[in-house]
């Protein structure tokens, strides 16, 4: 599995502060074949999630790690799914 994370700004202040923001994460899985490079399954799954960027430090750190916190909930369930539609022979292989 491969993660990419990016973050987006959003809500800008007059003082060219960011208000809201919004958390991408994205997982590529593979699942290879036994004792062979080739895959024999490939997925991509993305996951967005939006927080509110707060003045006081601590209020903004945890706002921001609830964002993220969701995000890998969702693409680890969203993953979870796949590979059991995968293994019950319902999805295809990429």
């Amino acid at each position: 599995v491969t993660l990419d994370e990016s973050t987006e700004w959003l809500g800008i202040r007059p003082d060219a502060t960011a208000t809201r923001a919004r958390y991408r994460l994205t997982a590529r899985a593979r699942l290879y074949r036994s004792g062979s490079a080739d895959h024999a399954y490939q997925t991509e799954t993305t996951a967005v999630s939006s927080y509110n960027r707060l003045d006081t430090p601590y209020a903004a750190i945890v706002s921001e790690q609830s964002a993220r916190e969701r995000a890998v909930i969702q693409v680890a369930r969203t993953l979870e799914t796949r590979l059991a539609l995968f293994f019950d022979g319902r999805e295809r292989p990429r």
